[in-house]
């Protein structure tokens, strides 16, 4: 009974919902067609991945510190590399100590042949006199070629091969070179014999040299009695890089024996140099004496030789006089008269002129040296710079300013040095001059002659060092050729 009365309640909810539900989506379809069209919105771009903070300030400081154009350095334009054209042996085959004369041709492809300089084993030049030996092992070790051109742009090759004989040379000559104190291009060159073979061979003849033979690779030679002789190279052109010689030395005895000598020398050329990077032209001096000395009222006299590479003359404008004190700490400069210095405003080619000058050492008591800054111009229009220094000399060594000597030996050769040259004092330059000629080899040594113990070390004076010149200059003037301090004696009072 219950049942039937239920069944037509529920359908008429579910008919009454159904009705609702038509119309809520008849409304909603209306008003979807009644609103006004809308302009599509474009798709947004895809968003870029963020730097990490750390390479944005990386980044942000790289552009800051970036030069600008105007800051931007200027590359080296480097060049091609020289071009090696041929190497020349004197010989296929030699015996360990043999000399073998290399000499290397080359050429730079932009035509810069001036900037050309070499290396050839151990010595510098484009000829050289190679002597090979074994090593431990027995094995000859091979030799490098290396050319350079222009900012040091090289080539390097190997020597090529040749034989080198199992047998040994009795004796070979070498030379050894050294530049001689306040001068530009002169050289002492000593010839001396080492017994290679002939030191094992218990046949081997003495040789006792008699002559001595140089050829100095520039057209010049000369012939001594000692292996010892000086020679200067100032006349040589300055239109390179540097120059090369090839000295030989012919040593022969009594019996016509002979041992002969080669050695390469490469001389840098400063006034090519300064010209090619500074537009510069270069006065060179030498001084004569070479070494500042004192007359008797106490003035120092020097002729000072000037001169320079150009093919005309320079015109000399200005003098700056510098009197340096104090370790140039109260230096006073002052305007010189170049006529009245130089004796003349032009320095011709060659030669060039000389002029004699004097420092008062004892008027101006506190000055240490005078330095002449001379300036001028070339026939090409480049400025010229160069310098003379008058310089006070040492103080003569005393028992109270100087050490004694404490070596018997050097003591011996001190006073041996002093009765062959008759001075009362020598130099160390004397001592290796005469000591090299081989007059100490039969030197009596006194080894009483020295104290047993040294003095205390307070009472040793302290050792002079003499204030650059090249430190403190002028406004405007470059240093060009410094000067050199020479032939103080040895502090041993000597």
């Amino acid at each position: 009974m219950q049942s039937a009365d239920l069944e037509p309640r529920s359908r008429l909810r579910y008919f009454v919902a159904g009705g609702l539900l038509l119309v809520l989506a008849l409304f909603l379809w209306w008003m979807l067609r009644s609103a006004p069209p809308t302009t599509a919105r474009p798709k947004p771009p895809p968003e870029q991945p963020r730097q990490p903070q750390e390479q944005a300030l990386r980044e942000r400081d790289q552009a800051r510190s970036a030069p600008g154009p105007s800051d931007q350095p200027t590359p080296i334009e480097m060049g091609p590399a020289p071009v090696i054209d041929e190497i020349i042996l004197e010989k296929q085959e030699v015996c360990e100590g043999e000399e073998n004369l290399v000499t290397v041709r080359a050429h730079m492809p932009d035509g810069t042949d001036q900037w050309l300089h070499y290396t050839l084993g151990p010595e510098n030049g484009p000829s050289v006199a190679l002597r090979r030996f074994r090593d431990d092992s027995g094995e000859i070790q091979p030799v490098s070629i290396m050319v350079f051109g222009k900012n040091n742009v090289v080539t390097t090759v190997q020597v090529p091969k040749y034989t080198v004989k199992d047998c040994t040379v009795p004796r070979a000559a070498y030379i050894d070179y050294r530049a001689m104190a306040n001068t530009i291009s002169e050289f002492e060159l000593h010839a001396r014999i080492v017994d290679v073979g002939a030191k094992s061979d218990p046949n081997a003849q003495p040789f006792i040299p008699a002559k001595w033979e140089w050829e100095f690779g520039d057209g010049e030679t000369a012939t001594t009695t000692t292996p010892l002789v000086v020679h200067n190279y100032d006349g040589r052109s300055q239109d390179t890089y540097v120059t090369d010689y090839l000295i030989k030395v012919t040593i022969s005895d009594a019996g016509g024996n002979k041992i002969v000598g080669r050695r390469a020398l490469e001389l840098h050329n400063p006034a090519f140099e300064n010209l090619e990077y500074n537009k510069v032209v270069v006065l060179f001096t030498e001084m004569t004496p070479r070494f500042p000395q004192l007359d008797d009222h106490g003035v120092v006299t020097q002729t000072a030789r000037v001169w320079h590479y150009r093919p005309d003359s320079v015109l000399i404008t200005n003098i700056k006089v510098m009197r340096y004190q104090n370790g140039a700490q109260d230096s006073t400069i002052e305007t010189g008269n170049v006529e009245q210095i130089l004796g003349t405003s032009r320095i011709p080619p060659g030669r060039g002129i000389e002029t004699t000058l004097h420092f008062d050492a004892g008027r101006d008591s506190k000055v240490d040296y005078v330095t002449y800054w001379l300036e001028g111009v070339s026939a090409e229009g480049f400025p010229v710079r160069g310098n003379i220094t008058l310089m006070r000399p040492p103080s003569k060594p005393t028992k109270d300013n100087s050490q004694p000597i404490m070596d018997p030996v050097f003591l011996a050769k001190v006073k041996e040095a002093r009765r062959i040259l008759n001075q009362p004092y020598v130099t160390d330059e004397d001592i290796w001059r005469l000591e090299k000629e081989g007059y100490f080899k039969d030197l009596q040594v006194d080894y009483g002659a020295v104290p047993r113990t040294p003095p205390p070390a307070d009472n040793l004076p302290k050792p002079y060092i003499p204030p650059d010149p090249s430190m403190e200059l002028p406004p405007g003037l470059s240093a060009g050729t410094p000067p050199t301090r020479g032939g103080a004696k040895h502090p041993a009072g000597h």
